[in-house]
């Protein structure tokens, strides 16, 4: 396995980094604008994009990175937990969670229509500077805005068979949420999805 030793408020953070193949390291060592890395299934292109993602927020705090997958299962299952795995919990700013309280409709046909709630944080620099704390929630007005465009166009995600969903909104603005002593605030903002699963 590989180790990078990388640095936060607290001091040095050992990160496993898993193997890289010798392309893949060229990969990650590109400075490049725009980099390409293809592939056969199974040749390593979304570990490699997910270690060039940390690399690339390790090195410019602040950034903006974004996965793509066509179902949310497959993502969550290539991206999201692997990530999670390999970032230290010390390093990890942007966090998913599902609020545990939703509810669920059953209809006569056995279809049941399903309301859930999600909240996109991060934990960013907080101060007195306007221009700083616009900064922040410029990405997430981009975000709010993007999910307004998808309902707009009714282009659902794919959540997996048997689930069919029939509306995403923005139920929250964007908002610091805690601010903490060390100068950090979180960040938020909820998202509603509805569905039905059969």
């Amino acid at each position: 396995m590989a180790y990078a030793k990388m640095k936060n408020s607290g001091g040095n953070v050992n990160v496993d980094l898993g193997q890289l193949n010798p392309k893949q390291k060229l990969f990650c060592q590109a400075r490049s604008r725009y980099v390409g890395y293809g592939g056969a299934r199974g040749g390593g292109k979304t570990h490699v994009s997910r270690v060039k993602a940390l690399g690339g927020a390790l090195t410019y705090p602040g950034i903006k990175i974004l996965f793509v997958r066509r179902e949310y299962p497959e993502l969550e299952h290539t991206v999201i937990l692997p990530m999670r795995k390999m970032i230290p919990a010390e390093l990890a700013s942007y966090s998913l969670d599902s609020d545990p309280s939703y509810t669920v409709t059953t209809y006569m046909d056995g279809t049941q229509a399903v309301e859930r709630t999600y909240v996109i944080a991060s934990r960013e620099a907080i101060g007195s500077d306007i221009t700083q704390n616009a900064a922040n929630l410029e990405w997430y007005d981009a975000l709010a805005t993007w999910i307004r465009r998808q309902r707009r166009a009714r282009n659902w995600p794919d959540i997996g068979k048997g689930r069919t969903v029939s509306n995403i909104s923005v139920v929250s603005t964007p908002y610091p949420f805690a601010v903490e002593a060390n100068g950090e605030a979180r960040y938020q903002i909820q998202i509603k999805l509805n569905y039905y699963e059969e």
